[in-house]
């Protein structure tokens, strides 16, 4: 059982909050979160020492968090260890994850940042390019924009959720048992996994956000949208939110070469 208090502030000076300095603005940060978890885990091993299976383990986790802000999320974690022989051992595991905003995430006030962005309703920046027709809707006829260094302002979220996880593993290490002239080891090592995470905590894109606001007029997107009166993006507003989610799945090798100590000294490449 764990009991966690969380508690932090950022306190920028009176010259960077107010954007006077060279420094990108920022605003004072507090907040805290507290968490009551309780976690637990077994290793049962099965079978070892007979032919075909040296061992072979399961084991089984779970985690219970609580905290004052968000519901109690139940995390388990499952996984198998198979060794056919001595030197050669195949896994596979399931698990469930999960993170709770931290505190910047939740209650930062804002800060700003400059990039590229490049507004479609500018005739002059495609002019092979029809300007959309929602543009009309948007800035005055012939606007022009004068400068793509757009100010993006981003911050905390006091109403975001934790994020959930889905991740799936498999993989073998096998001691090749190769021992020849200098080398006296050679491990390979191969991992599979597939993670997909729901709720994810980002910042929207801000050109994503501006092609989205021309595209649809949803005020959804173009209320991040600031415009002076001649059409001119002041800044694009961007906090905190949870996406749709991330997916990623992807190979790993890793290869171990141990030369003989006796011959020319202790040497690994990996």
């Amino acid at each position: 059982y764990e009991h966690r208090e969380e508690d932090g502030n950022f306190i920028p000076n009176a010259i960077a909050v107010a954007g006077e300095s060279a420094d990108q603005p920022a605003q004072p940060t507090s907040g805290g979160i507290t968490f009551d978890e309780f976690y637990g885990e077994v290793v049962v091993p099965i079978v070892a020492d007979r032919p075909g299976v040296d061992s072979l383990t399961l084991s089984a986790a779970a985690r219970y968090s609580d905290s004052d802000r968000f519901d109690a999320e139940t995390g388990t974690k499952f996984a198998l260890n198979w060794a056919p022989t001595g030197n050669l051992m195949l896994r596979a595991s399931y698990a469930e994850g999960f993170r709770a905003p931290n505190i910047g995430e939740l209650f930062n006030l804002g800060t700003r940042f400059d990039t590229a962005i490049a507004d479609e309703c500018d005739a002059l920046t495609t002019p092979t390019v029809p300007v959309p027709a929602n543009c009309a809707q948007l800035v005055p006829p012939g606007y022009q924009q004068l400068n793509p260094q757009i100010s993006v302002t981003t911050g905390g979220n006091p109403d975001l959720q934790p994020e959930t996880s889905e991740t799936w593993t498999a993989g073998f290490t096998w001691d090749t048992g190769l021992d020849a002239g200098a080398i006296d080891q050679f491990l390979i090592d191969v991992n599979y996994y597939d993670i997909s995470i729901d709720g994810a905590i980002q910042a929207p894109n801000a050109q994503a956000t501006l092609d989205a606001c021309i595209a649809t007029l949803d005020p959804f997107f173009c209320d991040a949208v600031n415009r002076t009166a001649n059409g001119t993006i002041a800044r694009i507003d961007g906090i905190l939110a949870n996406i749709g989610g991330v997916e990623t799945t992807g190979l790993d090798f890793n290869f171990d070469l141990g030369l003989d100590e006796s011959r020319i000294g202790t040497f690994r490449f990996q």
